[in-house]
């Protein structure tokens, strides 16, 4: 069974003046194989990195979704925190009927 982490950065107010980001990671910690979601005001900083990497440990992840401002800040994120290079940036426009998770929600 898989054990994903999901961390949301705020990018200071970037994304957070736009997206409900308390939101988006109290849905998230729904979803199946999800055991740890949580946000934080720049998840790029040493403090962020620090966050995913203690998850990684102390929860045994086998994923990590990093929801940042961009795909680079993710990808070089992911370099920092020593997830062997693996990384893979995905955006999928919502399907009909689907919720998007901004502020006016």
């Amino acid at each position: 069974m898989q054990r994903i982490g999901v961390f949301v950065c705020h990018c200071g107010s970037n994304i957070a003046a736009t997206v409900d980001v308390k939101k988006v990671v109290e849905l998230a910690a729904k979803e199946p194989g999800v055991v740890h979601a949580e946000d934080y005001q720049y998840m790029c900083s040493e403090a962020g990195q620090a966050k995913i990497q203690e998850a990684i440990r102390e929860k045994n992840l086998t994923g990590v979704v990093v929801c940042s401002c961009s795909p680079l800040a993710g990808r070089l994120l992911c370099r920092r925190i020593s997830l062997d290079g693996r990384y893979r940036s995905q955006r999928k426009p919502p399907e009909d009927g689907e919720q998007q998770l901004g502020r006016n929600d």
